[in-house]
């Protein structure tokens, strides 16, 4: 089954609802004078023909996410309630503004607070409540909302043969109790790391080089399928630890080898390396203007909460597959 809409569309992002009854998709990320602009569409997963609603965003469409209620979206800093249909702007500055489409700042603490970077929360309304305490001055980096769950990041520099660089640790920490459950399980980490939290699996993963994955909440290191290491992942699923894992690297016809190519992308029990399939990445051809995120220049994914479907998205075409869960 699957939806259409003219192929300059691209899709920036998908999501299932968290009771996987509902799909929600950002598409055609364009800039004019104002802004970035962008189609927000709330899809029926079980009646795919019916009629869907549109949201149209002066936003961006990136690091699109669930309330964890299913009442909410949150993407490139941006509320969407959809129980009235209304919006609202949590950018605060012109820097957040113009970082906020390659770099994320804004979580769900629970399904009524969002939680920014710097721990300030705000609630459905973009209106301050005050700051998530923590006893010493770390970020956050990650949260998973309904388990409470939460990954605090702390940066420091460090001079290396004269020049300072950033470095960051990273923990776990208990939303409600405000302590930390786990030591730093990733420490002195440079650069990107694509950090991201399993909650399925319980279990948070990183990759630079090598993917490597820790158990929640507690930060003891999970061994992983030798065949993985190579691996991004890069979607998940909320009630499986079925994920999406890409390859990236350099083809033989990529005589260049300037930018790297996604050269294969599985779906994959992360807990015991088992397949369930894999999907041939698609380019996609729209004129959309986040150029500067390779990823977004392809077919996009997401997986339903059981694990059970997967869904595709670009050149403003939808599809969905059906997954075998006895595979796991």
């Amino acid at each position: 089954m699957g939806w259409k809409a003219p192929k300059d569309h691209p899709v920036l992002e998908l999501a299932f609802s968290p009771d996987g009854n509902k799909l929600a998709v950002t598409m055609d990320d364009h800039y004019d004078t104002e802004g970035f602009k962008t189609h927000l569409l709330i899809l029926d997963v079980q009646n795919p023909q019916k009629a869907f609603r549109q949201f149209d965003l002066q936003t961006c469409g990136n690091f699109l996410a669930w309330a964890p209620g299913g009442n909410a979206l949150l993407f490139c800093g941006t509320v969407v309630r959809l129980d009235d249909g209304s919006s609202c702007d949590l950018l605060h500055t012109p820097l957040e503004r113009a970082s906020s489409h390659v770099v994320n700042s804004y979580y769900w603490l629970d399904m009524g607070r969002v939680i920014r970077s710097n721990r300030v929360t705000e609630d459905l309304s973009c209106h301050p409540l005050g700051k998530w305490q923590s006893k010493e001055n770390w970020a956050v980096a990650a949260t998973a909302p309904s388990q409470g769950w939460m990954i605090l990041q702390q940066s420091f520099q460090r001079a290396i043969d004269g020049k300072t660089l950033a470095y960051s640790n990273y923990s776990i920490a208990d939303r409600d109790s405000k302590t930390l459950t786990s030591g730093i399980f990733l420490a002195d980490s440079y650069g990107d790391v694509d950090l991201i939290l399993v909650p399925g699996a319980a279990a948070v993963c990183a990759s630079k080089g090598t993917l490597r994955c820790w158990d929640l909440p507690g930060g003891s290191a999970i061994p992983i399928a030798t065949d993985l290491a190579g691996h991004v992942v890069t979607r998940v699923s909320s009630n499986s630890p079925v994920v999406i894992a890409e390859r990236w690297g350099f083809s033989l016809w990529n005589f260049l080898k300037i930018t790297p190519e996604k050269l294969d992308l599985i779906v994959v029990n992360i807990r015991s390396g088992r397949q369930l399939g894999s999907v041939k990445p698609r380019t996609q051809h729209g004129n959309y203007a986040s150029q500067s995120n390779i990823r977004n220049w392809y077919f996009q994914y997401a997986l339903s909460p059981n694990g059970d479907f997967l869904a595709e998205g670009g050149d403003g075409e939808l599809r969905l597959f059906q997954l075998s869960a006895t595979r796991w």
